[in-house]
């Protein structure tokens, strides 16, 4: 009990002297948090097949495709994907009904963690009848340390693929990295070693330097009837989840490289629908009109919020007690040092 006392004291000293950042110290590449810009970007299926800046995507959408992706947009070009679109203006019926963003945040909202997303609108699902996009990248761009400019924080390429019957569309995670999390996670950076505040977070760690990371993503259609009413489905609502990626090493995962990364949630992780399209004078107008809401949720792999609630509850009940303590602590060199001055004497 003398020991706990003895922790807690030491603890509290930290935590008015230093704060919280150096009671329990984050790692250099997490915590980052201020200033940053989220995006979401669509990649054309043109685009994603022929542009070199997507040429590492696009490895990783041929190694997950039976189809090679500029074979796909040949197809596309000599043949519409009419049952495709069907299914898309079928989907009206279909509904997911549940706001499904926001139920990961309620789910989400009591856990040691930090949260960023984005919405974006766009009226153009399809081109024509054929696919237009073949993949999603999500990222967050942070306020660079040492020079002007930004960094990539965060980086997600989501693969989109029609299903073998052309009636869905089949999402599958290409790539993942993560080179500064938003959360905060627990450092076992050598340099903190010879911090004694540092080293309660060695007791909250269990599983070193990493975090798990929860990517949710929701698409709702916007479409109007033969009537003229506007109507809105949710067309897609999924997460994936990508677990203890290690911080200190900041790989790339790749699909294509899925040997290297066990942890890589490989495979299709959800159909979805494409996006409706309104009628006008009993013929389909537009290219579907449709929000596309993108939450990633970062949480630290360690005891931490645990113990630290555990914690705050000791020390609010132990509060008269403490105070003693530190009392006395901080009144014993005074007293040592009239004790000394009278002995000389």
């Amino acid at each position: 009990m003398r020991f706990f006392k003895l922790l807690l004291l030491s603890y509290t000293f930290s935590f008015f002297l230093s704060g919280c950042g150096l009671f329990l110290p984050a790692h250099s590449h997490s915590n980052f948090r201020d200033d940053e810009i989220v995006k979401v970007e669509f990649i054309t299926m043109e685009d994603l097949c022929e542009k070199s800046e997507y040429k590492d995507i696009r490895t990783d959408y041929n190694a997950a495709n039976p189809v090679p992706c500029d074979q796909k947009v040949k197809n596309d070009k000599e043949n519409s994907q009419e049952s495709v679109l069907g299914a898309a203006l079928a989907s009206a019926a279909i509904g997911f009904a549940v706001d499904f963003v926001q139920q990961k945040i309620e789910e989400e909202s009591t856990l040691y963690e930090a949260q960023f997303e984005e919405t974006i609108l766009r009226q153009d699902f399809w081109d024509g009848e054929k696919q237009r996009y073949g993949a999603i990248r999500v990222t967050r761009e942070v306020p660079n340390t040492f020079f002007e400019g930004t960094s990539t924080a965060f980086e997600f390429v989501l693969g989109l693929f029609p299903s073998h019957d052309n009636q869905l569309f089949i999402a599958i995670p290409l790539q993942f990295r993560t080179n500064y999390a938003k959360a905060k996670v627990l450092s076992d950076e050598l340099w903190w070693w010879l911090l004694p505040t540092s080293w309660l977070g060695k007791i909250l760690q269990h599983d070193e330097h990493r975090i798990d990371t929860n990517v949710a993503i929701e698409m709702v259609g916007y479409w109007r009837d033969k009537d003229q009413l506007l109507h809105t489905s949710t067309i897609a609502g999924f997460d994936i989840n990508f677990n203890a990626y290690d911080l200190n090493k900041r790989e790339l995962w790749r699909y294509s490289e899925l040997g290297n990364f066990p942890k890589f949630p490989a495979g299709p992780k959800a159909f979805f629908a494409g996006a409706p399209k309104s009628i006008k004078g009993g013929n389909y107008v537009g290219n579907g009109s449709f929000i596309t809401k993108v939450l990633v949720t970062e949480r630290d792999r360690s005891n931490a919020s645990k113990y630290l609630k555990e914690l705050a509850k000791v020390v609010g009940e132990q509060k008269d007690q403490i105070i003693t303590v530190i009392n006395e602590r901080i009144s014993q060199p005074e007293s040592t040092a009239k004790s000394s001055t009278q002995s000389k004497k």
